[in-house]
């Protein structure tokens, strides 16, 4: 999960990825059973936030907010815009949506670590063992599916507490995933 200043001003961007074994260009992806979620409070406690909610079927998604104490399994919210998977949409409170399959951003240089991780084994400081692996990772070639939602800071706290969660509706019961 990811928060960061947009390229507009006065907006926030807020990336959920999710599902690693994705394929490129396809909208089953993503669960039509899941709601995938944004939860922004000003305090650790979420009290009052807010919760931009995501559902996807049949190649669309549709976003939505709850405010406050609404959050509960299962539960959407009211409807702020659709987008068809792949295309980003404008909002009409400004900002923007989008729901896809990405190139996935993490990296991580194993090869790097392994070598000096066993060189610290024997009491060596070996730094040049991430730079003799420069540009590897086992995250190479893998892609993941995410949601992009661009909001107006007006929108959010002055201050913000964030995190994202996905509940999903299993032989008729909503669970959480965090």
């Amino acid at each position: 999960v990811y928060a960061f200043e947009s390229d507009f001003p006065d907006k926030t961007c807020m990336v959920m990825v999710v599902n690693p074994k994705s394929r490129a260009g396809d909208a089953s992806n993503f669960s039509a059973d899941a709601l995938y979620k944004f939860h922004v409070g000003a305090d650790k406690l979420h009290g009052n936030g807010i919760v931009y909610t995501v559902r996807i079927q049949d190649g669309r998604a549709a976003l939505d907010l709850l405010r406050g104490e609404q959050d509960n399994l299962g539960l959407s919210g009211m409807e702020l815009g659709l987008a068809p998977v792949g295309q980003t949409t404008e909002l009409p409170a400004g900002g923007r949506f989008w729901v896809g399959t990405v190139k996935d951003p993490f990296f991580g240089n194993q090869n790097g670590l392994r070598e000096f991780r066993e060189a610290a084994a024997k009491g060596l400081l070996d730094l040049a063992a991430f730079k003799r692996h420069a540009g590897e990772s086992p995250f190479t070639g893998i892609v993941s599916s995410a949601i992009m939602l661009e909001v107006s800071n007006k929108l959010l706290p002055s201050f913000m507490h964030y995190y994202a969660s996905v509940d999903w509706l299993d032989q008729g019961h909503w669970h959480r995933a965090s």
